[in-house]
């Protein structure tokens, strides 16, 4: 692959998935002006999603070692898949969830899109 396509591939997957969630977030925190999040919750949410990363990325390389069989396939896809998304979750839940500054339902909407970012 050349460096053009690498940088195009980048530029997409920015679009497509980071722009998104950043509408998302945006959208759901003008929602909740009568009570916002502290911002050390949200900033703590996105830090939580960063670790884990560190906490999967060992993971998934288990799962394409062992099911994978050293490629990608649909049930190695899946696997990924399954353990990133309880990760961020069991991450969101002990960062931000379980708090008292959780008061309200559309926290947790909040909260959840921080640390998937």
């Amino acid at each position: 692959m050349s460096d053009v396509q690498s940088g195009l591939l980048l530029f997409y997957a920015f679009i497509g998935g980071i722009l998104p969630a950043l509408f998302w977030l945006w959208f759901w925190l003008r929602e909740d002006k009568l009570h916002p999040e502290p911002r050390h919750r949200v900033i703590l949410a996105f830090l939580g999603g960063m670790v884990a990363v560190a906490i999967v990325y060992p993971l998934e390389k288990l799962i394409l070692e062992t099911v994978g069989h050293g490629a990608p396939n649909v049930p190695t896809v899946i696997w990924w898949a399954v353990i990133e998304e309880i990760t961020k979750f069991v991450v969101c839940y002990f960062v931000a969830i379980r708090t008292r500054d959780y008061s309200e339902p559309i926290d947790a909407l909040e909260y959840l899109i921080t640390t998937a970012l």
